[in-house]
């Protein structure tokens, strides 16, 4: 199987990423175990690795943002921002004392939204002693190969960090494996934002918030809870900012919101816009597949109800459910 990842601004085709299958991918799990071994029996240290990653990440931190926004859509505002935020998120793992993971291998998966956290679950992973898989799909090849090239960059043997390209979603390659153990990044809560009189305060940190990764990052505020008195004022002011947002190329400077990180992504998106409206959902704004290449999809706002699905699930892209309560 292969994946044609495309610019998801312009929809042109950038390469191609062979994927292995689940034989394959457990083969490569398997190898980075034993470099992991021969690393730790030669002196190796996960810790100095992790170190000199995060001094790597801010001698490169703008070449790696012009990567996430040619492949991933990041805005290259954002993409420096996140670079130099893990790049000390690393630099205190590096000095703090982490506890074994009970395995010789850690996996993680890239997060398409914001691709260089990923690093985060890598370093946990070298700071403990471990290995680091990082699984991936399609839209994720190219970063996954750039973690490992900065591993290597950094002083780590070849494949004591693997990049892997597998068909389906990374659980079912790496379950049942003996001394294999998942990891994940800081992560978020969905949590519910409360405009409680602050109108223009929070319609301003919900949209740039939102733009950052384009709602595709699970922290991301895309549930606003309002008092019925301060609904109608709250979407307007809402729409308002919205419209103040510059949209268009990831790589321009100016840019505030990118496309999402390809079509699949923006078909689930508008799917679920499209269903919550089915179900008596409000479309205050946007909602409408754009015309044109590339895997844009509009600053988007819905009265959301009970049972319209926005409420309850992560919504992955630049949508708000605002609700009286």
């Amino acid at each position: 199987m292969r994946f044609d990842v495309a610019n998801p601004t312009t929809g042109a085709l950038l390469y191609v990423a062979p994927a292995r299958d689940r034989l394959s991918a457990r083969a490569a799990v398997s190898r980075a175990a034993e470099v992991g071994r021969d690393f730790r029996a030669g002196g190796g240290s996960g810790v100095q690795l992790v170190a000199d990653l995060a001094d790597l990440l801010l001698e490169r931190a703008d070449e790696l943002a012009w990567r996430s926004a040619t492949e991933l859509g990041v805005p290259v505002a954002s993409g420096v921002r996140s670079v130099v935020e893990v790049a000390g998120r690393l630099t205190t793992l590096a000095e703090s004392d982490c506890d074994a993971l009970g395995g010789e291998v850690a996996w993680c998966e890239v997060e398409p939204g914001r691709p260089w956290w990923t690093l985060i679950p890598v370093a946990q992973g070298l700071v403990a002693g471990a290995a680091v898989a990082v699984l991936c799909r399609g839209s994720g090849a190219g970063v996954a190969a750039e973690l490992e090239a900065l591993a290597q960059q950094a002083g780590a043997p070849r494949g004591l960090v693997t990049g892997l390209v597998v068909e389906d979603h990374g659980r079912s390659f790496v379950d049942g494996l003996d001394g294999v153990v998942g990891l994940r990044g800081p992560v978020a809560e969905r949590a519910v934002v409360r405009v409680d009189g602050e109108v223009e305060r929070v319609a301003a940190e919900v949209v740039t918030e939102l733009c950052r990764w384009a709602g595709q990052d699970r922290g991301a505020p895309t549930r606003v809870q309002v008092d019925e008195a301060e609904q109608d004022a709250f979407i307007e002011t809402l729409e308002l900012a919205m419209m103040e947002v510059v949209c268009g190329d990831p790589r321009d400077p100016e840019t505030l919101l990118g496309p999402l990180s390809g079509h699949h992504a923006r078909e689930i998106v508008h799917r679920r816009v499209f269903e919550a409206v089915r179900r008596g959902a409000r479309l205050r704004r946007g909602g409408v597949l754009p015309e044109g290449p590339g895997a844009f999809y509009p600053l988007t706002i819905v009265e959301s109800i009970d049972g319209d699905g926005l409420w309850e699930r992560g919504i992955g892209g630049p949508v708000v459910a605002v609700r009286r309560g």
